[in-house]
């Protein structure tokens, strides 16, 4: 067995009397830098429940849910902090850019799962003809007010955006007439309505 050095020797006895290098936690705080990649949040006001966050999310742990066929149809989106990697990619490619934002909040050991768990619903648009999901009133509001004065040019648009379309399928007809323009619809009928008002 090799004899220990007088340095080594040394080293120990000063470690053994000295502060640690590292923090004290959990019994203090640590606080991170600003620029750390911590607990995503979603801010409700700004966030339009467009899903874009859902598409992208490599891990899966953002799911949209629609509900149109309840009494108030909406659009869920459940983020599960338990499967996040936090590797930013809803914050960067969020349709509104602050839709979610990181936080410097990564202690989140918890004991029970639901309590990793966040939802945010929004009011959902469905399609005047068919009742299939389009988007939320949230989204389409946004749109609007990115447009400015060009949302003038698609008539359902602008009023949806004034919350002025009630979407209903009483009174649905065989066949989109030219009015059928004027009205929310989903991709398929909007085709559908935009041929049919071509002579």
């Amino acid at each position: 067995m090799r004899k220990p050095k007088i340095r080594e020797i040394r080293e120990a006895v000063r470690a053994l009397f000295s502060r640690p290098y590292t923090i004290d936690f959990p019994r203090q705080p640590s606080i991170p830098p600003e620029t750390s990649r911590g607990q995503m949040k979603w801010d409700d006001k700004v966030c339009v429940g467009c899903g874009a966050c859902a598409r992208v999310c490599p891990t899966g742990a953002i799911e949209v849910i629609d509900r149109p066929r309840s009494d108030q149809p909406c659009r869920e989106l459940v983020r599960r902090y338990g499967m996040c990697i936090y590797c930013g990619q809803c914050h960067v490619l969020c349709t509104t850019k602050t839709g979610c934002n990181h936080t410097t909040n990564y202690d989140l050991a918890c004991v029970d799962r639901d309590a990793s768990v966040e939802q945010v619903k929004k009011e959902l648009v469905l399609c005047e003809v068919c009742g299939e999901p389009v988007t939320t009133w949230a989204h389409l509001r946004w749109i609007y007010e990115r447009l400015g004065p060009l949302a003038f040019s698609n008539p359902a648009l602008f009023l949806a955006a004034g919350h002025q379309v009630v979407p209903s399928l009483e009174g649905r007809q065989a066949g989109l007439l030219r009015t059928g323009r004027l009205k929310v619809l989903c991709p398929i009928h909007k085709r559908e309505a935009v041929l049919s008002d071509i002579p």
